[in-house]
């Protein structure tokens, strides 16, 4: 997380386009996933992905009320076909083949860190 001058806190994203880079980076993420910590922070997730998947946007709203300490509304979640086509213009060729590799994978049940699998279903 690093701040803008304006105080405001952004998350920087990082792409990595050398393989030995890469391993070393899911070798160390796969080493951190038996924290406990991280174990409470994928149950939490897990939660909220199930609330969210029965309650919709009602629960949606709710997180990020809680999470962010931002009000939403339905009319604020909203995001014309204007607004989604110049987001799309807007992401790398990189990063889509990266989403689209990593929804394969998913689709497939192929797992980057071997012997660690999520609980089943957390993401269907």
């Amino acid at each position: 997380m690093v701040l803008l001058p304006t105080g405001v806190p952004v998350s920087i994203l990082r792409i990595i386009t050398q393989r030995s880079e890469a391993e070393v980076e899911l070798q160390r993420i796969c080493d951190r996933t038996q924290d406990e910590a991280i174990l409470h922070k994928e149950s939490t997730v897990r939660e909220v992905l199930q609330s969210v998947r029965r309650q919709g946007d009602t629960a949606l709203i709710r997180y990020t009320e809680e999470f962010d300490q931002t009000t939403l509304t339905i009319e604020t979640l909203r995001v014309g076909g204007a607004e989604l086509d110049a987001a799309y213009q807007q992401v790398s060729k990189e990063l889509l083949d990266a989403i689209r590799l990593a929804t394969s994978a998913s689709a497939n049940n192929t797992f980057i860190c071997p012997g660690i699998r999520p609980a089943t279903g957390w993401m269907a």
